[in-house]
């Protein structure tokens, strides 16, 4: 499963997430997250307010990807400046 998300600002990641993961583990399904930021033309990350908090923030969503994903045996896509090559390697771990 391609799930294309800016991910969940949540930290850690709760049962939501943890349940997304095990519901897909439940029925042998793969998830590789995508970070839509990370995509070629989606709009820069805005730093508003705290640049720390905002890091922070960041960070959440992207552990968030990781937390949907790596259980499933797949993996987050978080920043790839060349998604043809994400989409590549994804392709050859589902061979």
């Amino acid at each position: 499963m391609l799930s294309v998300t800016n991910g969940y600002h949540l930290d850690p990641p709760d049962v939501r997430v943890a349940g997304f993961a095990s519901a897909a583990q439940r029925s042998n399904v793969t998830v590789f997250a995508v970070n839509a930021r990370g995509l070629p033309s989606a709009p820069a990350w805005p730093v508003q307010g705290d640049a720390a908090l905002w890091a922070s923030y960041r960070a959440a969503m992207l552990n968030s990807l990781r937390a949907i994903s790596e259980p499933t045996g797949g993996f987050a896509v978080l920043d790839e400046a060349d998604f043809a090559d994400a989409l590549q390697r994804i392709g050859r771990s589902v061979r």
